[in-house]
C-alpha cells in the first residue's frame, strides 16, 4: 500500500508550480475517494483541500 502512494507522491512532485501540485493531488484524491472528477464550477471543501495541500506541502491557496 505504502508504495502505491509513493508513486503518486513522485508523480505530483513533478509538477512544478505549486497550484499545479496541488490542484493534480485534489484531481487524482477525488477520482480515487470517492471516484469521481471535479465538475465544472465546483466549490470543493476547504477542509479537503486543506488536508491535500498540507500532504503535498503547497499553499491551500493557490488552489483558486
Amino acid at each position: 500500500m505504502r508504495r502505491h502512494f509513493a508513486g503518486d507522491r513522485r508523480e505530483i512532485q513533478v509538477r512544478r508550480r505549486e497550484h499545479n501540485r496541488l490542484g493534480f493531488a485534489v484531481q487524482l484524491w477525488l477520482m480515487r475517494y470517492p471516484g469521481r472528477a471535479v465538475m465544472a464550477n465546483e466549490v470543493l471543501s476547504m477542509v479537503m483541500v486543506n488536508y491535500v495541500a498540507e500532504q503535498v506541502e503547497a499553499d491551500p491557496a493557490s488552489f483558486e
